[in-house]
């Protein structure tokens, strides 16, 4: 035997028993903080230099991802796409480092949403701003996988649609069963008095394969909505399409400008959720003509999800009167529009929670929802200013409770220790045991675009996860207040040079980080300062990464 080496962790952990953690197996090693190589499961995209944002990310069947959005720099706004492989690895077949910028030859051409078409082609969204005005008119972008524009579409591979207004741009799309394509975004009109002067809408509009619009849709092929009368500027927040095609929006009004969320911006405005039927028709059956008003007293609809029995799940912030939004809100409707009282009594939750650790900067702020087995998993930014801190998720189960055993409970966050500011937009899921959470952040400048992946472990036992099967941590589970040992002697041929050891949390926060010598096979680690909870144990030296589960109870 060679050398056995005592560690002490040196910080204390709270939290109860849980198996949501960062996937270790996922993401470019030192892509999020060049030259730091401790944040896993993530993969951080960087265009020269530029500023990055990522909008959609798109799953492909085979696993592969793409992230698509908008690189700018001060030649202008260009359509950006990163693909990366099942691992989060770049994909060096589409460019380098997996990277292709589109220059359509504007001023400014931005892409705000994407989605899949079919099994080989994607449908970019967003606006198009002449040579020396930013101005946008609607733009609509038909490509394959590789990024390379689809010319039978529309004019040359593009549509562009010019509303009677002069600033307009696409935020989601639907891809129909017929394979048209179901356009949403905003309408603004600039620069007009906003004394008594709607001066923003919301619009929808359905685009034919061909990149025709669909005339026969709405009104002229056309659907305007203002949720309220009193607010000057409607903003969408998502769309949803049932399976009988009919369409459910929902969004928020502000009286002034669209980015700031301080008392004096916000008009009062309850959550609105409208139904519309497949030719774009109001619904007359939903709510009170196609309209329901959730009692949220301030507040705005982030999300919505379809279930396959017609129910639909809806999530935001809520408030009151004169405040600001303080409250993470989820509601589940019926079909016809009624609240489902099973869904937490009366069919509505709203929480104070905030992401864990993070107690400076305000409440969660739902930006995306998925459902996994037994779980309604909502993606949530840290705060309500310009520039939230911190991101993650909150679960909530089927009856509307707030699932205390998810994480800490019930919240989950990417990364406490870091401080960046991020900008965080989708949440996704592969499977019934994962989460994405994508979207774009900066430290101090510029942006860059970035996806996280969180695995949901099952811990059973003394089951490890780790990689290459070449050391293991032992008693593991280990109960809390005694000592386990990390057995690393199967890694004594082939590693050279010292061993970095460090301990996680499921939320990728660091406890500990010591170096071994080469020499060490046996490491013995006291759990006498960490609570019940599952962490995760990382090996990395000699250019390889190896990692392993570890469990401590409180028996």
């Amino acid at each position: 035997m060679r050398n056995i080496i005592l560690i002490a962790v040196i910080q204390v952990l709270s939290g109860g028993l849980a198996a949501q953690v960062v996937d270790s197996t996922f993401g470019v090693l030192g892509s999020l903080y060049p030259t730091v190589n401790y944040y896993y499961g993530v993969t951080a995209c960087d265009f020269d230099g530029r500023r990055d944002q990522c909008h959609a990310a798109l799953h492909l069947t085979d696993g592969r991802i793409i992230l698509a959005g908008n690189s700018h720099a001060s030649d202008g706004n260009d359509i950006a796409l990163v693909r990366l492989l099942p691992n989060g690895l770049y994909d060096q077949a589409m460019g380098l480092n997996g990277q292709v910028r589109l220059d359509l030859e504007a001023q400014n051409d931005t892409c705000l949403t994407a989605t899949l078409y079919g099994e080989h082609q994607m449908i970019l969204g967003g606006g198009i701003a002449p040579e020396g005005t930013d101005l946008y008119v609607l733009l609509l972008l038909r490509t394959n996988l590789n990024g390379q524009i689809d010319t039978t579409f529309g004019n040359n591979g593009r549509v562009t649609i010019d509303l009677p207004v002069n600033r307009e741009l696409v935020t989601e799309l639907r891809v129909l069963e017929d394979s048209s394509i179901l356009v949403a975004g905003n309408a603004f009109e600039a620069g007009v008095s906003i004394d008594g002067t709607y001066i923003g809408q919301t619009f929808m509009c359905k685009v034919l394969p061909n990149g025709l619009v669909d005339t026969t849709f709405g009104e002229n092929g056309f659907v305007y909505r203002h949720w309220e009368e009193n607010c000057n500027v409607s903003v969408l927040g998502d769309i949803s399409v049932d399976g009988f095609g009919r369409i459910v929006i929902t969004g928020a009004s502000y009286d002034y400008s669209i980015n700031e969320y301080d008392g004096d911006d916000w008009c009062t405005h309850n959550v609105v959720v409208c139904r519309y039927l497949t030719n774009g028709q109001v619904d007359s059956t939903f709510g009170s003509n196609g309209k329901v008003v959730l009692n949220t007293g301030n507040g705005r609809g982030s999300a919505l999800l379809h279930y396959e029995d017609g129910r639909i799940l809806l999530a935001g912030v809520s408030g009151v009167p004169s405040y600001n939004p303080i409250f993470a809100y989820l509601a589940r409707l019926m079909p016809d529009g009624t609240l489902d009282n099973s869904f937490s009594g009366d069919g509505a939750v709203q929480t104070s929670t905030i992401l864990a650790n993070i107690i400076d900067s305000g409440v969660a702020q739902p930006f995306g929802v998925v459902r996994l087995p037994g779980r309604i998993v909502v993606g949530a930014l840290s705060g309500i200013d310009a520039a939230p801190l911190g991101f993650g998720a909150i679960a909530f189960n089927e009856e509307g409770r707030l699932d205390s055993t998810f994480s800490k409970n019930g919240s989950f966050s990417f990364f406490e220790d870091t401080g960046q500011s991020v900008f965080m937009n989708e949440i996704t899921s592969t499977g019934d045991d994962n989460f994405f959470i994508s979207g774009y952040y900066y430290t101090l400048y510029p942006e860059n675009m970035f996806i996280g992946k969180v695995t949901m472990s099952q811990v059973s036992g003394t089951s490890d996860m780790y990689l290459g099967n070449l050391f293991s941590v032992y008693p593991n589970p280990v109960i809390r207040g005694s000592h386990t040992i990390i057995d690393m002697s199967r890694l004594a041929t082939i590693r050279t040079g010292e061993t970095l050891v460090t301990l996680r949390d499921i939320n990728s926060k660091v406890i500990l980080q010591q170096s071994w010598p080469e020499q060490t096979d046996f490491a013995l680690m006291s759990t006498a300062d960490l609570v019940s909870g599952v962490y995760i144990i990382e090996l990395s030296g000699s250019g390889k990464r190896y990692v392993s589960q570890l469990v401590v109870s409180g028996e």
